[in-house]
């Protein structure tokens, strides 16, 4: 089973817990590609939910001193407070209007949600450096995850089938 990981980009040193994309350009219908394609997606999800966040409620927007558990209940609410906000029939317009988040054209241009346009913080915070050499532990959690991601890409085009879920098989 593949640990929790953080969705980065090519700028962060792959670890265990830290999945990058593959370097380079490959093919579509490789498992690079397919993993890559994926790790982006699920960055956009992330991107447009804390982008929401912090254009909605302001206490997200600069550093706090607060300890961890007071800092936790703080943006637990806030999304509980988004996710109330979007799924109520009264709000959900108002909240977060169409063309609020990013969406993808199918032909897989971005298109910026309006959130983006917002002022974005400007962070205080110096960025430690990181060394760059990664494990052979945090390649094969890569690995796997991309080797699942491309299973569900050939399953879904139909190009592979999975014995027990075939008509032709018998208990």
């Amino acid at each position: 089973m593949a640990p929790y990981v953080v969705l980065a980009d090519e700028a962060f040193a792959l670890h265990e817990n830290v999945m990058k994309p593959y370097a380079g350009v490959y093919e579509k219908g490789t498992k690079e590609k397919t993993f890559n394609y994926r790790l982006s997606r699920a960055r956009q999800v992330v991107e447009n939910c804390f982008g929401i966040l912090t254009s909605v409620f302001s206490v997200l927007r600069k550093p706090k001193l607060l300890g961890p558990e007071k800092a936790s209940v703080i943006v637990l609410t806030t999304i509980c407070l988004h996710n109330y906000l979007r799924q109520s029939k009264k709000s959900s317009t108002l909240y977060a209007p169409d063309g609020t988040v990013d969406r993808e054209l199918p032909d897989g241009t971005l298109v910026e949600g309006t959130w983006r346009w917002e002022a974005q913080p400007i962070s205080l915070c110096n960025l430690k450096s990181v060394p760059r050499k990664h494990s052979s532990n945090a390649r094969a959690v890569r690995e796997e995850m991309a080797g699942y991601f491309l299973f569900i890409y050939l399953f879904i085009r139909g190009t592979i089938n999975i014995v027990w879920m075939s008509s032709d098989y018998n208990t």
